[in-house]
């Protein structure tokens, strides 16, 4: 789960969720519990490992198979999922969740098992986006050419994608963006 990894340095997501907390409703906090299993079988699933985590939830299957109608529709070659990422530059650590290349570009995809379709997308998802691919940056990959957070309702609803970025004056105002906040806790 996104709040109970242990990080040497401050975490991606802890840095956006806490600037934009006002915006963190109880609703993100309990579709936390879910996505924990949805992730882990996310990560199994693009390991070639499907059955590797059982689903213990409909709500997590509705999520698992929302995950897998969109792989049909986007076919993302894979370079990383669930992937762990730390810049000592900018003091921080991060667990991607899905990098890829999709016709000739880099994709960042940011997953959402949340409880159902039509939901915002919050200033700290975009922030998030932002320095996972900072991050990425600094372990020598190029620049993410489009961002997206990929919300897999729990209802059973189909998936949602929304478009954080796709072109790189939006990538770099997230990007510097996420750095001021992350300036502002440093000092």
């Amino acid at each position: 789960a996104q709040g109970s990894r242990h990080y040497f340095s401050a975490s991606v997501t802890q840095i956006a969720a806490k600037q934009w907390g006002d915006q963190v409703s109880d609703f993100e906090s309990k579709a936390m519990a879910v996505s924990s299993e949805v992730h882990q079988a996310i990560h199994a699933e693009c390991m070639g490992l499907p059955e590797a985590v059982a689903i213990t939830s409909q709500e997590s299957q509705n999520s698992l198979d929302a995950f897998r109608a969109w792989r049909r529709e986007v076919p993302l070659n894979v370079l990383a999922c669930e992937a762990f990422a730390w810049c000592r530059k900018l003091d921080v650590a991060g667990t991607l969740d899905l990098y890829g290349e999709h016709d000739g570009k880099t994709i960042l995809v940011d997953e959402k098992a949340l409880l159902g379709p039509g939901r915002s997308i919050l200033t700290y998802y975009k922030l998030q986006l932002a320095g996972y691919s900072l991050l990425l940056e600094a372990i020598g990959r190029p620049p993410v050419d489009v961002a997206k957070v990929l919300i897999l309702p729990k209802d059973g609803s189909p998936w949602e994608e929304a478009t954080v970025w796709e072109d790189a004056r939006t990538r770099t105002h997230w990007q510097l963006c996420f750095m001021g906040v992350n300036m502002l806790r440093t000092n």
